[in-house]
């Protein structure tokens, strides 16, 4: 039951944060999705229907890093 659960869960935030709908994610929808995993499992509420604006920018900032080589 809990790993049925679970996979729901991982459903729901692929489809939250895949925008374009295509089952490929981007960088930041990969980060944005990650988040909200972990967010889950430390037993917040995932959001139902959308992500909140500043959620997606967050996730932006964090992928605009560049490399050190």
């Amino acid at each position: 039951m809990v790993k049925h659960q679970r996979k729901v869960e991982i459903d729901n935030v692929r489809d939250l944060v895949d925008r374009t709908g295509k089952g490929r994610l981007t960088r930041t929808e990969f980060v944005l999705g990650m988040w909200l995993i972990d967010q889950s499992l430390a037993g917040r509420k995932l959001p139902l229907n959308s992500i909140p604006a500043e959620a997606w920018e967050s996730a932006q900032r964090l992928t605009t890093f560049s490399k050190h080589i």
